[in-house]
């Protein structure tokens, strides 16, 4: 081999390890997870507390987006995800400050401004029998990435 062709040789070896390098650099992103919270303003619950069976009462639930935009919201009574209203125990919400609406849809597609975070208030009615009940929400990004937070809310007879 002439020292022109070991030049080029090493040249071109030098080109593609430099393209190689530099092409598979990992890039310097934050991904960040979103996050939900129980909001403790005037007459919301946010820990727990006991109530008389069929009481109605409020939570107020917060939600931002991480690194990706939130996509969904659930709502989880007694480790079930409800389906459907339930006439005996309905759930009203309220996103935003905006109109009150019952949802027949769970999870909760969400849409536009609320992918970015929200604040909802949930108006519900304690259950009908004595006990333990347990409330979940959840909210889900475009990443598949999840955050939840839990309630419990014990009630009596009167």
């Amino acid at each position: 081999m002439t020292m022109n062709k070991k030049f080029r040789l090493v040249c071109l070896g030098l080109l593609v390890g430099g393209l190689f390098f530099t092409a598979c650099e990992q890039e310097d992103t934050d991904i960040t997870d979103p996050t939900i919270w129980l909001g403790d303003g005037t007459g919301f619950i946010h820990e727990t507390e006991t109530l008389n069976v069929l009481d109605t009462f409020e939570i107020q639930v917060v939600a931002e987006n991480g690194s990706a935009d939130l996509t969904s919201l659930s709502f989880i009574r007694g480790g079930k995800a409800n389906t459907a209203i339930d006439d005996s125990n309905p759930f009203v919400l309220e996103v935003n400050g905006f109109e009150e609406k019952q949802y027949t849809e769970n999870p909760i597609d969400l849409e536009g401004i609320d992918k970015k975070g929200f604040t909802t208030k949930w108006k519900l009615v304690a259950p009908a029998a004595a006990g333990e009940n347990t409330y979940e929400f959840v909210v889900v990004d475009e990443d598949s990435k999840e955050a939840s937070v839990k309630l419990t809310i014990i009630t009596t007879e009167k």
